[in-house]
């Protein structure tokens, strides 16, 4: 069964936390973000999948298609403060939260003691919003991959590559003959994003107008298929999986993290993820049998602990961090990274 530890009790996590430095050190560094990651600049998803699967399940296509875009219509007004430079509250404290986790990652590949793993750790995120692109652009020191080959061009925008997803970066001395790889966070949009456009048989860089996003009208037909046609997303319906499995970069996508987590020695933390999106749960249960992979599940309530406890009661090689009295929200988690750092010494 999955082993539980309480954030609360000090000599339990203390002991934890000499374990999940080790593993950090020698494992595949993995983590998979859900709708959580991105409150309270996001609202949560809630049920929202199971609401347009019911209306679905009553043959009311169009009513599920308009619970999908008033779905997304959420998004627009935060995204477009992302694109700018005045936030809300909300917006500035989880772009903040997405700074310091960006930055702990960085230090701790930098502070890696085996040079047998790459300096990489690999974010997959359900999350259409651009938290992590946007906190990128502070953190200069570690080398953001999110799948575009940006090489130079005079036409048209980047476009979609998973082979770049993986790709290490080498800084040399222009003087002496040594090589050093620079950290790096491969993202990993499992469900696309709002920075991403079709073009023809391609997808491209390119972030949506939401100002039109904000302005669209569920009810006109018409605007709904416009937009969802040029958007590159998987919403949140029954033909999910159908889409993601059909399509060339969404299965890519799911093969990849398939892939990553049967590799020997990784280590996958999930945070603000729910498990309740089927497909990504079978994959997940299937690499569970893995016995090098250890999977670390962040509960935000313990409502959501009686839940994962559940899931993962066949499996041994699954930590179930609890809550206690107060939410695992995403400042807790940057806290228990952050004290892993080596301290710096005084200047």
């Amino acid at each position: 069964m999955a082993r539980e530890v309480r954030l609360d009790n000090q000599a339990e996590l203390e002991v934890f936390q000499g374990m999940f430095l080790r593993a950090v050190q020698s494992s595949h560094l993995n983590f998979l973000f859900g709708a959580g990651a991105s409150c309270p600049g996001v609202p949560a998803a809630g049920d929202v999948e199971a609401e347009i699967s019911n209306l679905l399940k009553a043959s009311d296509l169009d009513g599920a298609e308009k619970k999908a875009i008033e779905f997304l219509k959420q998004f627009a007004a935060p995204m477009k403060e992302l694109a700018g430079d005045k936030f809300s509250n909300e917006v500035n404290q989880t772009l903040e939260q997405h700074r310091l986790f960006i930055q702990t990652i960085d230090r701790l590949l930098t502070e890696r003691k085996t040079n047998l793993l790459p300096k990489q750790a690999s974010l997959f995120t359900t999350n259409y919003d651009l938290f992590v692109e946007r906190a990128s652009e502070d953190c200069p020191s570690i080398i953001l991959n999110d799948g575009f080959n940006r090489v130079p061009q005079l036409r048209g925008c980047p476009k979609f590559a998973s082979e770049k997803l993986f790709d290490a970066t080498m800084h040399t001395g222009n003087l002496y003959d040594y090589r050093a790889e620079l950290a790096s966070i491969n993202l990993i949009k499992l469900h696309g994003s709002l920075s991403w456009q079709k073009s023809a048989n391609e997808i491209v860089f390119k972030i949506a107008d939401f100002d039109v996003l904000k302005s669209l009208n569920a009810e006109d037909a018409k605007a709904r298929a416009s937009f969802l046609a040029s958007s590159a997303i998987v919403l949140p319906t029954q033909r999910k999986h159908q889409e993601t499995i059909i399509d060339r970069t969404y299965y890519d996508l799911l093969r990849i993290f398939a892939n990553i987590m049967d590799r020997e020695g990784t280590l996958l933390i999930a945070f603000g993820f729910s498990f309740r999106d089927e497909h990504i749960f079978e994959v997940v249960k299937r690499a569970l049998r893995n016995p090098t992979l250890n999977l670390i599940v962040w509960c935000y309530s313990t409502k959501d602990v009686e839940a994962q406890k559940v899931r993962f009661a066949s499996y041994n090689n699954v930590t179930l961090m609890l809550p206690g009295s107060t939410e695992l929200n995403f400042a807790r988690l940057n806290n228990f990274l952050t004290q892993l750092i080596t301290p710096k010494a005084p200047a």
